[in-house]
């Protein structure tokens, strides 16, 4: 009987002690750090799900100047903000960390060691955790920041921008965001997150190759990236123009037809442009002019957008390409003239190469021009009076005039008749001299891209028309 009234004593004698005890932390009884080690641990995820599952914390003000005080808090909110309009990443909730580290008994003000992460990773589901610095300097902000996987305490993506004291400080932490995108798959973007039009983070990615694929003249491979990327979001604005644009340089005949993917791409963007940003609404309203026909409409747009913001390369890009084969003529003066500029095609190709030598693609616009000066193709730029209701209505019509780039001093638009009013010889000279000139362009092409597909073709254009077939 006494073994059997023991065990009722010892539970009474327990339950007093619990009565009485008090939590390290000062709470009672059961103690946080005791109800966590009842609890299993969540299974790991595999590190593509883990990178794609974020734990912001606050950052650090280094050098404690009051005035950067605000970004401790502030600069994870941020981040939280370009990261979560993606629907296929997850950001934990800043309420769910707080509560977290609550119930773990870890103090907000104090970084989390490697232990307390895992606790932290386990408790929210949060697996790359996301921390930074914040430094006053002499001109404005340096603002560093560290991406690491939880489990196995892996840097995953480290970087750091500066911000002038009078600048947007949301540019740095666009541009940090990019970074953190990195470790989610998606390389190559650019900083100018609030243009995406995308909620999708895998659609993001193949818009990113798309564009890659593009500069490197790999149109089909590009207008494949951008197809899979509407697939996974219809309503992807700047995937759809630019499957326009990949389609139409992957074949040129696609022009000829207005049920192609080109034009069908290009209507679907005019569609989805409201969700963008006015002035890359205004950029796709460009290009649906253009491929309606409207092409004294789409210059009127590219070159407001030029003329305004000198950093939109996108436009200026889109610019060139007009200026080249703008084909309207201007017959309001004597003797009628290109309504359109080579030279401002020219120019303005090379000032965004010499910017950002990575749009590739724009060295064909002076190889175009010159090449068209030096013979090739049909030596001449056809232009036509009037607008028709579409490019291939346009086509279908024989042109009004021809016009002729001339390398002089720039490059000079010649109407085709008094061309050919000149004797042979200096025909042939100046035809010589732009064909030089368009493989000098190509040929820094090749440096450029020794290994775009499209530079080489045009060698081989330029080559025939000098005569060079070996």
């Amino acid at each position: 009987m006494r073994r059997i009234l023991l065990v009722p004593a010892c539970l009474l004698a327990a339950s007093a002690v619990r009565g009485t005890a008090q939590c390290p932390n000062g709470t009672p009884p059961p103690c946080a750090g005791a109800r966590r080690a009842s609890v299993a641990p969540r299974n790991v995820p595999l590190p593509e799900a883990r990178a794609r599952r974020f734990l912001l914390l606050p950052f650090r003000n280094v050098t404690r100047g009051a005035a950067q005080e605000w970004l401790v808090a502030g600069a994870p909110l941020m981040l939280s903000e370009a990261l979560g309009q993606f629907s296929d990443l997850t950001v934990i909730p800043e309420e769910r960390v707080l509560a977290a580290r609550r119930r773990l008994a870890l103090p907000a003000e104090t970084p989390p060691d490697a232990a307390q992460l895992r606790r932290l990773a386990d408790e929210t589901d949060g697996w790359t955790a996301v921390s930074g610095n914040i430094f006053a300097t002499a001109g404005g902000l340096r603002i560093s920041v560290q991406a690491l996987d939880v489990p196995t305490s892996r840097v995953i993506r480290r970087g750091e921008t500066e911000v002038a004291a009078n600048a947007d400080v949301r540019e740095a932490f666009n541009r940090l965001t990019v970074l953190l995108l990195e470790g989610a798959g998606v390389r190559g973007a650019t900083p100018d997150l609030a243009a995406l039009s995308t909620r999708s983070v895998d659609a993001y990615r193949l818009y990113v190759q798309g564009m890659g694929f593009f500069q490197r003249s790999a149109y089909r491979r590009a207008q494949s990236a951008f197809a899979e990327a509407v697939k996974l979001d219809s309503t992807f604005a700047l995937a759809w123009a630019r499957l326009a644009i990949a389609s139409f340089n992957a074949s040129f005949y696609s022009m000829f037809d207005p049920a192609s993917p080109t034009y069908r791409a290009v209507e679907q963007s005019a569609r989805s442009a409201a969700r963008l940003p006015p002035r890359q609404a205004r950029l796709v309203q460009s290009y649906q002019a253009f491929f309606r026909g409207q092409i004294r409409r789409a210059r009127a747009i590219a070159d407001s957008l030029t003329t305004t913001d000198r950093d939109d390369l996108d436009a200026r890009e889109w610019l060139a390409n007009l200026e080249a084969v703008g084909s309207m003529a201007d017959t309001t003066h004597a003797k009628p003239r290109q309504a359109s500029s080579f030279n401002r095609a020219v120019v303005l190709a090379r000032e965004v190469l010499e910017r950002d030598p990575g749009r590739r693609t724009l060295y064909q616009v002076p190889a175009m021009v010159l090449g068209l000066g030096g013979g090739l193709w049909w030596g001449a730029l056809p232009a036509w009076r009037h607008e028709y209701s579409s490019i291939p209505a346009m086509l279908m019509q024989e042109p009004d005039h021809f016009f002729i780039p001339v390398l002089r001093d720039s490059v000079e638009s010649v109407l085709g008749s008094d061309f050919l009013r000149a004797p042979a010889a200096e025909r042939a000279r100046m035809r010589r001299r732009s064909a030089d000139a368009a493989m000098e362009w190509v040929e820094r092409w090749l440096v450029a891209g020794p290994d775009d597909a499209e530079a080489h073709l045009w060698a081989s254009r330029i080559a025939e028309i000098q005569g060079d077939v070996p």
